[in-house]
């Protein structure tokens, strides 16, 4: 009863001082000791400088049978208590300053402890971590740095370091230190989440999905977390593990389009067109005025031979949303095969309005004018469109064909020479984009 009021209070977003900790120990006493150790870091986060709550840290670390860490809370503890109590007392009163956010008792407060305890590495980790925790990452940065070149193998200095870094957008320097921390804890889910987010953004995808998948091994039922590493299985094509990974996050958050769509492009890349029409239909029933579920309704039929149902969609995505160029190019597609040339060209064209860098829609473009035999302008047009993209394929074709229908054989053999090459090169291309199963090359032989 206690654990259901507790979680109450942290979803309505309103938790008090003690809360995290006391959801921590009701988790501990019923023996769901992930859950009593993700809340528990979190009221270390909150109060670092409460030796309790770093004693119930380490009961926890102990039952898990993570000596190590259990031993390294306990020190904390005992350095708490021999610490020195001015700048113990300048801390708690630099929390309240940040909480009341009073900027200049707040720089007073980190000057004073800068100049009187700047050889003290907790003082200046518990410091850095009471700016960086209320955002102040600039003035964290500093005594983080100086806690880290005094007490190099401190966990929570390289973690909070790393973590400052990165909000502060310094993510190449951030590697450094955050793997430094996962040297020292190579379980932490914070760690390992972080530097997965970090790879991600670098786009280091075998990275980024080793450490989500240990960071997984923690919260398995963590939606942010799934929806991440599905998003990286799929863009490295592991689809055997990119479906059920988004299965799992949609199961957990229904009502997320983004990961909705996700799934939809799994299925597809998987060529399972019937299931990702499945998701599909259903994200439209529960986004109806949402352009992009009934565009992917129309993608999906156009994948399994209905052209002319999919049309509809491809207009009802058009209505809801009059920019939207990809619908304007899956119209476009359904009229082209329906032998509807003049309104083809009309709809590749608004969507190249829209979009100049859209290339379906520009190589729609050249197949409508090819089909509607105005080789004069498609040879203008087509120009300019190799011109702005150098390296497609199909672009060059299509020159050569309308090259030839000119009569200009040399400029046809040309265009179609470099055809030949990029075909070749895009050949290559599509041989990586190729469903393949995960295999982890992680040290710790996470599979």
């Amino acid at each position: 009863a206690a654990i259901r009021m507790y979680e109450a209070i942290i979803a309505a977003g309103t938790p008090v001082y003690d809360t995290y900790q006391r959801l921590g120990l009701a988790y501990l006493h019923t023996g769901e000791l992930p859950k009593a150790l993700t809340v528990t870091q979190r009221a270390t986060q909150q109060a670092p400088l409460d030796g309790a709550v770093h004693y119930q840290l380490a009961k926890i670390y102990r039952q898990m049978g993570r000596t190590r860490e259990a031993e390294e809370e306990l020190e904390t503890c005992v350095r708490l208590k021999q610490s020195d109590q001015f700048s113990i007392q300048k801390l708690i009163e630099l929390s309240e300053a940040v909480r009341t956010r009073q900027l200049n008792q707040i720089a007073k407060l980190r000057g004073d402890l800068l100049s009187e305890s700047g050889n003290d590495p907790e003082i200046l980790t518990w410091l850095g971590v009471l700016l960086g925790h209320a955002g102040f990452y600039g003035d964290a940065l500093q005594p983080l740095q100086s806690a880290v070149e005094i007490q190099p193998d401190s966990f929570e200095a390289c973690y909070d370091l790393g973590l400052t870094l990165e909000k502060l957008g310094k993510e190449q320097e951030a590697e450094a230190p955050l793997r430094k921390a996962l040297d020292l804890r190579p379980e932490s889910v914070e760690v390992n989440i972080l530097l997965g987010v970090l790879y991600a953004n670098q786009g280091r995808t075998q990275d980024a999905i080793e450490r989500l998948r240990k960071a997984r091994q923690s919260r398995p039922d963590n939606f942010t977390l799934l929806a991440l590493l599905g998003q990286q299985y799929l863009l490295g094509w592991y689809l055997d593990e990119a479906i059920p990974t988004l299965c799992q996050a949609v199961q957990l958050r229904p009502g997320d389009a983004g990961t909705r769509y996700l799934l939809i492009e799994a299925y597809q890349n998987n060529r399972q067109y019937g299931k990702a029409l499945q998701v599909a239909t259903e994200t439209a029933s529960l986004f109806p005025r949402e352009a992009r579920s009934q565009y992917e309704i129309g993608h999906q039929l156009g994948n399994l031979g209905h052209y002319q149902e999919m049309r509809l969609h491809f207009e009802e995505a058009i209505r809801l949303d009059p920019s939207f160029a990809a619908a304007y190019v899956g119209r476009g597609d359904s009229q082209l095969r329906s032998g509807d040339d003049e309104e083809a060209l009309e709809s590749y064209e608004k969507a190249r309005r829209l979009d100049r860098e859209n290339l379906d829609a520009v190589r729609g473009v050249g197949r409508s004018l090819i089909r509607l035999r105005r080789y004069q302008l498609a040879v203008v047009d087509l120009k300019e469109s190799v011109a702005a993209h150098p390296d497609d394929a199909e672009l060059y074709l299509q020159l050569s064909q309308v090259q030839s229908q000119l009569g200009n054989s040399q400029e046809a053999a040309q265009a179609n020479a470099t055809f030949e090459k990029l075909q070749a090169l895009g050949m290559e291309k599509q041989n990586s984009q190729k469903p393949r199963r995960f295999a982890s090359a992680d040290r710790s032989g996470v599979r």
